[in-house]
């Protein structure tokens, strides 16, 4: 952002530079707006809405990343078979939760062994082997557990930039629309968060535009129409005229009885 204000600034000054020296018409004055760009991040109701989103799918990863924890002296195809079902949207089907119900004894029973084996100062040449064996699973089971850590933190960042240069051309689209209704000739960027200011002096006041980007980031929702209200009265018929009541029937006239 402060890279953005600095080619902003430099362009505010050609104008001025190209005029020294040089007999000719006086340039039309440059209308120039500023907006809050922290304020338009903050809201922004569909930026918001999408970090929440994104928030609850880093959080499933997390829960599932938790989870596997529990699963580490598995083979290999087991331990990808429980990060598969712990992914699952719940609620589980009943088959889905039994299978994880099995394999986490699996795992449990394998690590009261391997804790047994490990804590035997005197084993045999089998259990020795049997050691090294679980040994080995659980090292493969960790290190898928990392590949799934890193893997979720890239696709994280990835979702991350893709979500902010979507709303971000939003937004821009927002303060072109504001500045082409409202004759702006240049709209600055500013920030309090970051302490960055776009213009430090100006000769004439400078618009903030910022409440008007937002109202058209966030447009009203359309209220539903509600059932049950009064009708319109009646036009009234062209010339003044009252219109003639229709007439009441007659004896024999419809109405069957």
């Amino acid at each position: 952002m402060k890279k953005l204000l600095t080619i902003m600034l430099c362009l505010m000054s050609v104008p001025l530079l190209s005029g020294v020296g040089l007999a000719q018409e006086e340039p039309a004055p440059l209308k120039i707006a500023l907006v809050n760009v922290t304020r338009l991040q903050s809201e922004f109701q569909a930026r918001q809405q999408a970090l929440e989103e994104l928030r609850q799918w880093m959080t499933i990863k997390d829960n599932v990343y938790r989870e596997l924890r529990n699963y580490l002296l598995l083979p290999e195809e087991h331990f990808i078979e429980v990060t598969e079902i712990l992914e699952m949207p719940p609620p589980l089907p009943d088959e889905r939760q039994k299978r994880l119900e099995e394999l986490k004894a699996l795992s449990d029973s394998k690590l009261a062994e391997y804790v047994t084996l490990q804590a035997k100062p005197d084993r045999t040449t089998t259990e020795d082997d049997r050691f090294k064996t679980l040994a080995e699973q659980y090292s493969r089971c960790q290190d898928l557990l990392n590949q799934y850590a890193d893997s979720a933190q890239v696709e994280f960042e990835q979702k991350g930039q893709e979500m902010d240069n979507r709303l971000n051309a939003k937004i821009l689209e927002a303060v072109k629309n504001v500045s082409e209704e409202n004759g702006y000739s240049l709209v600055l960027g500013y920030s309090v968060v970051l302490n960055l200011a776009a213009v430090l002096y100006a000769v004439a006041p400078v618009a903030d535009i910022t409440d008007d980007v937002i109202a058209v980031l966030n447009p009203p929702l359309e209220a539903p129409a509600e059932g049950g209200g009064e009708e319109a009265p009646p036009e009234e018929p062209e010339g003044g005229e009252e219109e003639t009541p229709p007439e009441e029937p007659t004896e024999g006239d419809g109405g069957g009885g």
